[in-house]
């Protein structure tokens, strides 16, 4: 089968849990990488996810080490969502990430195989939040 990876970074807004990891993981600015895996289609190319890394950032305890999380794409869109409605969005230099993360996390659903609804003639991508 053929794979694909593609790089991101998400930004959680308050302190997060992922399933399977015992830590406590800071809020800020995380490396991700999703490893994808083209789906046999005769109508359309598509994929869908098999993991994702997330790269924690350094421990000053432990200088020179580098850790990185392998985890289960619908963990990390959880943990997302989870931040997301927790608590009101915050803004960030004026503006607000939320829709943003929201709009990728529901993009990486698509590619599972979700649809949206949109309005016809309608370009825009209308979230609730």
């Amino acid at each position: 089968m053929t794979t694909r990876t593609i790089t991101q970074t998400v930004f959680f807004q308050r302190p997060f849990t992922l399933k399977g990891y015992a830590k406590t993981l800071a809020p800020g600015v995380y490396d991700i990488e999703i490893e994808e895996q083209i789906l046999d289609t005769m109508t359309a190319r598509a994929y869908r996810q098999t993991q994702v890394s997330i790269h924690l950032p350094p421990d000053p305890d432990r200088p020179g080490v580098e850790e990185t999380l392998v985890i289960d794409p619908q963990v990390l869109d959880a943990a997302l969502l989870d931040d997301i409605s927790s608590h009101r969005p915050q803004q960030r230099g004026g503006r607000d990430t939320t829709k943003r993360r929201t709009a990728s996390a529901i993009e990486r659903g698509e590619n599972e195989g979700m649809a949206l609804a949109n309005q016809p003639g309608s370009n825009t991508l209308k979230l609730p939040f």
